[in-house]
């Protein structure tokens, strides 16, 4: 039997052959650790399951096809370009001919394996995502499958050759590989439904198969004969330099894949460069583009390192390394300006002023028993978070007759939290400031126009920057990077249908207050987290003062005076987590001792770091403003008893599923290595959870046996609305992108929350509707 059949070496010893198989497996191991990460996301974690949903839901004729096309070009990728190293390895192609002949086909293989069981995994189809037994049994029968499917054809193509001819078995071939774009385009069309993905997929990869052992045979039918002869000419040279290596019939196959790769990339440029189309191409086929495009850029390289005996990845890490010195790759992006007017804002104590003012008739009402001050903290979790937040605040307002919004004081978050507070905190505006838009949002409330814009794909466009240019960017900024492309996204993404498209492009400085002007929105504190020295920081509407706010950073503080950032820049920079979005960097000049210019770089990221839900800053705002109303000699002058009608209801919205942690045993190696990595994982929890039992419990003080609260029949002043239910077994895909099938869970538990009914009715006995 020929080597090539048997995977394994039968050669030497056993030393020698593990140290063959080990040197396989480091030729093709970026390969294998793409395919391991795939397998990662869209195996185990429901937020790939969740992308395979949406795909699944799209209604758009071509994105199936372009995402069946994103396959075809990944495995054909890892197949083709691994077949090229192996016959560069031409040593150790004689120590182990079976393991490099198999293995390139086995990882083109396995992708589609992995493809056609991520969607059988999917809970929709199932019910119930497979357990680790089940992956496992479907990995070991698509390896049988391998080799089955490697031997019938093997013989029946002999048999075929041997019955009808060379020349009808070549025409077969052909017609087999024009069966490849038939496929794709035939399972491609058929829309909201995840069988035509695994029907699919599944054809393909037994025409891969055949095609892969029968590719010499496919020649002598091609027709587009001219293009394929410049690109022959064109590719030439390389075939040359790697002589007596690469056998002279895989130079057409060598052609149609670099043909095939040009489409691929052209492609991938379209979703990078062009939101819309990106959107709509879908977050999975971006991955799958980007896979096979690092998987051949690699074999690339590796070929090219082989053929000139010169280590290319060396002076490419170089390159980034020198780049990354000399450029700052992620300044955020601000627009210009004549003078910025943050220092004109409100500090909390004049805000204060303002709020009463615009309650004083209900303050002066002896009827009115109790003035609710509203304060909500929402809790990070990205698109999750903010469709739940903002659904809960537009119930809220909607189901109050605008009372609800008319009581808020402030909005606080970080990440996810901070993008929903500003979705209605938008709407607000758009209602109080736009007429062309407040008898819209007055007709169809605050929940639909909140949700059509938050149900928006802001992952795909971001992903397609991340897995694409911003890997260069740190050589030269040549394009604006992955967290620009969010903030792009939250812009422009929902289409011109959706009412907020278009708002968080606007200059936050068009929504912040200023002094003596008077202002009818609620604070906005958008918490973040600076990198350098884990500081907390807050953009806000409002002036924080740091001697109120805990030494907490005046983010706007820091922008020149001729520059400006829009609303979307402010939401992301306090949602940049790792590894979607990189901290952004802030450039400030200022004079030293000696009266010469510095220039410093704040780095800011996720404000989740430090507190995921704003619960310190509204702790911090509560405590100053019962300062002042007991303390201010202007307040008390001006309300005097009245402000003793003044009580805070502080509404935490949280998506955070009710836990039990396990305490196991810890490995010696998490012991010994890991503990502080993942003591620092384990206090990012932790310290948000305290901040939040800080603040119940100092709300629970405050008013403990509070006879008004009491009077006006308030059983409690601070209310939790979690999206998750005590016991409650689903999940909720965390991510940038949510499918319509989550979103429909996520709306029944809006519509079926205790505990948001509970608060809706109190509220409705304090304040009267303010509806027209």
């Amino acid at each position: 039997m020929s080597p090539i059949h048997h995977i394994f070496s039968r050669r030497g010893n056993v030393l020698l052959r593990i140290s063959a198989l080990l040197q396989v497996l480091r030729l093709y191991l970026p390969n294998i650790i793409l395919i391991g990460i795939f397998a990662m996301a869209f195996l185990n974690l429901s937020q790939g399951a969740d992308v395979l949903t949406k795909t699944s839901e799209n209604t758009r004729w071509y994105p199936g096809i372009f995402v069946l096309l994103a396959l075809f070009f990944w495995a054909y990728v890892v197949w083709y370009s691994g077949r090229i190293l192996a016959y560069l390895e031409n040593g150790l192609f004689l120590l182990v001919p079976g393991l490099l002949f198999h293995l390139p086909r086995l990882l083109g293989f396995y992708i589609y394996s992995l493809f056609v069981i991520a969607f059988l995994n999917t809970p929709e189809l199932l019910g119930n995502r497979l357990n680790a037994m089940a992956l496992c049994l479907l990995l070991l029968a698509y390896g049988v499958l391998y080799r089955l499917l490697n031997l019938w054809i093997r013989i029946g193509s002999v048999y075929f050759r041997k019955q009808f001819g060379v020349a009808l078995f070549s025409k077969v071939c052909g017609l087999v590989f024009w069966m490849n774009p038939l496929v794709i385009i035939v399972f491609g069309l058929i829309r909201e439904n995840r069988f035509s993905m695994i029907a699919g997929a599944s054809l393909l990869q037994v025409i891969f198969i055949f095609l892969v052992i029968n590719r010499r045979n496919i020649k002598e039918v091609w027709p587009a004969q001219k293009p394929m002869a410049f690109m022959e000419r064109l590719l030439e040279p390389l075939f040359i330099k790697a002589q007596g290596k690469i056998p002279r019939f895989e130079e057409f196959t060598f052609t149609v894949f670099n043909l095939v790769s040009l489409s691929a990339l052209l492609i991938y440029c379209l979703a990078i460069f062009y939101l819309p189309f990106a959107i709509t191409f879908g977050t999975l086929g971006v991955i799958l583009l980007a896979l096979g495009f690092y998987s051949g850029l690699y074999n690339l390289l590796k070929m090219l390192s082989m053929i000139y005996r010169i280590r290319l990845s060396f002076f490419v890490l170089l390159l980034m390394l020198t780049g990354g010195l000399l450029f700052e790759s992620h300044n955020i992006a601000t627009i210009k300006t004549v003078h910025n007017p943050y220092h004109q804002r409100m500090d909390l104590k004049a805000y204060l002023y303002n709020w009463l003012q615009r309650h004083e008739q209900e303050l002066a009402d002896d009827k009115v028993l109790l003035l609710p001050v509203i304060m909500v903290h929402a809790d990070g979790g990205a698109s999750r978070s903010g469709y739940w937040t903002a659904s809960v605040l537009g119930k809220l307002d909607s189901a109050t007759g605008k009372a609800f919004s008319h009581n808020l004081f402030a909005l606080s978050g970080a990440s996810g939290g901070s993008v929903g507070n500003s979705a209605f905190f938008a709407l607000l505006y758009l209602r109080n400031h736009n007429a062309a838009t407040a008898d819209s949002i007055r007709k169809y409330g605050m929940i639909q126009p909140a949700t059509d814009f938050l149900k928006t794909d802001f992952l795909t466009f971001t992903l397609a920057r991340l897995l694409g240019p911003d890997c260069f960017n740190t050589i030269y900024p040549f394009t604006a990077d992955r967290a620009r492309a969010l903030e792009y996204s939250m812009e422009y993404g929902a289409g011109n249908s959706v009412l907020l498209n278009g708002f968080f492009a606007q200059p936050f400085s068009v929504l912040a207050t200023h002094d003596k002007v008077p202002y009818d929105l609620p604070a906005l504190f958008i918490n973040t987290t600076r990198m350098q020295d884990g500081l907390p920081g807050i953009i806000s509407n409002i002036r924080p003062d740091s001697t109120v706010f805990g030494r907490r950073l005046d983010v706007l503080s820091l922008l020149p005076p001729s520059q400006d950032i829009r609303l979307s820049t402010a939401v992301v920079l306090g949602a940049r987590f790792p590894y979607l979005s990189p901290a952004g960097c802030i450039t400030r000049e200022r004079l030293d001792a000696g009266k010469h210019k510095v220039r410093e770089r704040h780095y800011f990221v996720d404000g989740g770091y430090f507190d995921n839900s704003g619960a310190g800053v509204i702790h911090e705002a509560i405590m100053e403003i019962n300062r002042l109303i007991h303390n201010d000699t202007l307040l008390k002058a001006r309300y005097g008893t009245q402000l003793n009608k003044l009580r805070f209801i502080v509404i935490h919205i949280t998506n955070t599923p009710y836990a039990v942690t396990n305490f196991r045993k810890a490995l010696p190696f998490n012991n010994d290595l890991a503990a502080p990595l993942l003591t620092l994982a384990g206090s990012y929890t932790s310290q948000t959870s305290v901040n939040n039992s800080r603040l119940e419990n100092y709300i629970h003080a405050l008013y403990y046996r509070d006879g008004l609260l009491l009077q006006a029949g308030l059983q409690e002043s601070y209310y939790e609305i979690n999206l998750y239910s005590n016991n409650s077994e689903e999940t909720y895909a965390m991510n940038w992108s949510i499918s319509d099938a989550t979103l429909k869970r996520m709306q029944t538990r809006l519509n079926n929350n205790y505990r948001l009914d509970t608060l809706i009715r109190q509220l409705q006995k304090l304040i009267p509707p303010r509806m027209p």
